[in-house]
């Protein structure tokens, strides 16, 4: 395989990784704020795809206000979920309130398929695509290597997301007290810190992630109201991957992903392909098994 092939599956990898990224850093978000592993973060992806769509074809709304409107709509699913879901299980315990997410995750993905008996939505129970952002120019080049736009879109957005998430979650009293609420919600009260609204926040702050990864990924590949879950479980092993509950491993680890995603669909065309959705799963067994702490994980995981 030429060099130019290898560098182009690389560039596609690293938009992919972008997005994996983003799904990580939702469940990392939520997780710093209240020790929560929601599985729903997938459907936070699906959605903000659909609702676009929705609003961009059905609505016939500009694709600026369609995407806002998505993010917005998403992010009062992540609000209602924890409201309606997480609050009222939240001294059941961890199990419980995982198990809770799994039965979100599952309701979510399956409310597209009523919906799309009314009019003019029966293409919701079908794949879908969205336009791409910019359609002036269709691909650049790089190194020889021809990559789309569009790819170069989710990968700038993304960095421009983390970058300020990162900046959030670190250096603001916000994102600070959000952490604190995770580490000891009772001392965090004692503060006057208000664990139930950090806790409120890292849902609607991961939803409005999960939103745009949607929206970034859905001009690239076929989005289906039941892509969710997938996304959300590779979203979960770059976690894992990167080390879990750090921000920069949801980052490190959602490029790895992508990146050895796309190199073994390329460099093992007659098995790679086939089997692209094992690779992340692999990788997830070899994590656990050699390093269960992650790449950048500094303490023990439970």
């Amino acid at each position: 395989m030429s060099g130019v092939l290898i560098i182009q599956f690389v560039i596609v990898g690293i938009s992919m990784g972008a997005v994996y990224a983003l799904i990580a850093l939702g469940f990392t978000t939520i997780f710093r704020a209240s020790n929560i592993v929601n599985f729903a973060q997938g459907e936070f992806v699906m959605l903000g795809g659909l609702l676009t769509n929705f609003f961009l074809l059905t609505c016939g709304f500009a694709y600026p206000l369609s995407a806002v409107l998505a993010i917005m709509g998403v992010v009062l699913v992540g609000i209602g979920l924890q409201v309606l879901v997480i609050h009222p299980i939240r001294q059941a315990g961890i199990l419980i309130m995982i198990m809770g997410t799994l039965g979100a995750s599952m309701v979510i993905s399956n409310i597209p398929v009523p919906i799309s008996f009314l009019p003019k939505l029966g293409y919701l129970r079908d794949p879908f695509v969205l336009p791409p952002i910019t359609t002036s120019i269709e691909s650049v080049a790089i190194a020889g290597a021809r990559i789309s736009t569009q790819r170069l879109w989710a990968i700038a957005a993304s960095l421009v997301l983390l970058g300020v998430l990162y900046y959030f979650s670190n250096y603001t009293r916000t994102g600070k007290a959000m952490e604190s609420s995770a580490t000891d919600p009772l001392a965090a009260q004692l503060v006057g810190i208000r664990v139930e609204r950090m806790v409120q926040y890292s849902f609607a702050i991961s939803a409005a992630v999960g939103a745009v990864g949607g929206i970034l990924i859905t001009p690239i590949f076929n989005m289906a109201f039941n892509s969710g879950a997938l996304l959300g479980l590779k979203g979960f092993v770059a976690a894992v991957l990167g080390g879990w509950g750090k921000i920069s491993g949801a980052v490190l680890g959602g490029f790895v992903l992508g990146v050895v995603e796309s190199l073994c669909v390329g460099l093992i065309p007659e098995y790679g392909s086939r089997y692209q959705q094992m690779w992340a799963f692999i990788i997830l067994i070899a994590i656990l098994y050699f390093r269960p702490k992650g790449i950048l994980g500094s303490e023990a995981v439970e």
